[in-house]
């Protein structure tokens, strides 16, 4: 079988300023899937956490983006990910060379995971400008 958990390309960013719950949470559940492919495998269960970028949701509705995906392009690379019996960490972006570059960021010292996380929250002045609680 197969088990998805759905993160974020946020969880590269957990030292962006104004993004520290969101991020944070989303973190910990990309790393809670990494441990449980490992804890798994030996029973056949494929672990797969899918991180998507941006994706068009009542929360980023609010952001003012100017490029978002669609929850069904998410969903079809997910699936399409487990019929391939994927396993491990999925970014889902635009292109493959952002997910690429999501996936090198967490590589980094954090002095140069702060500094990007910066430069993507630059400009945004509002604090809590990124929370959103459900009507």
């Amino acid at each position: 079988g197969s088990l998805v958990l759905v993160s974020s390309v946020a969880s590269y960013l957990s030292s962006a300023p104004l993004l520290t719950s969101y991020a944070s949470s989303k973190a910990g559940q990309r790393i809670l899937g990494e441990s449980l492919r490992c804890g798994l495998e030996k029973d056949g269960i494929d672990v797969l956490v899918a991180c998507p970028s941006f994706t068009e949701t009542d929360m980023t509705k609010t952001l003012r983006l100017s490029k978002v995906m669609t929850a069904e392009s998410v969903a079809h690379k997910i699936v399409s990910a487990i019929d391939k019996r994927g396993v491990g960490v999925l970014n889902i972006t635009e292109s493959s060379v952002v997910s690429a570059a999501f996936g090198a960021i967490a590589t980094l010292p954090l002095t140069f995971r702060t500094a990007m996380g910066r430069l993507f929250m630059k400009g945004e002045k509002r604090p809590g400008h990124f929370h959103y609680m459900p009507g």
